[in-house]
């Protein structure tokens, strides 16, 4: 069986953000580097490393929190939610 595949637009609407979010989150490591298409080069995510990265609280980082300040700093100020679909049972 192969593994689900997620690109930018999935994991952004999964995440409930913009798709350039989602590309940033990957520069500054808050989501596992992304395998590339061999034909298109589009960025690809297995479902299971998206669904790690968002209950560990690194993916849902609003833009207008981007900043230079570490991860810790900033999900110490806010409680990030998780979206129910990226949460197995």
């Amino acid at each position: 069986m192969e593994e689900m595949m997620l690109g930018v637009p999935e994991v952004a609407r999964l995440l409930g953000r913009h798709p350039q979010s989602v590309r940033r989150y990957e520069a500054r490591g808050l989501l596992p580097k992304a395998a590339r298409d061999p034909l298109t080069n589009a960025r690809l995510w297995r479902l299971q490393d998206v669904q790690e990265a968002a209950r560990r609280n690194l993916a849902p980082i609003p833009p207008e929190e981007a900043t230079d300040r570490t991860r810790e700093e900033v999900t110490q100020e806010k409680e990030i939610t998780v979206p129910h679909e990226l949460v197995s049972a």
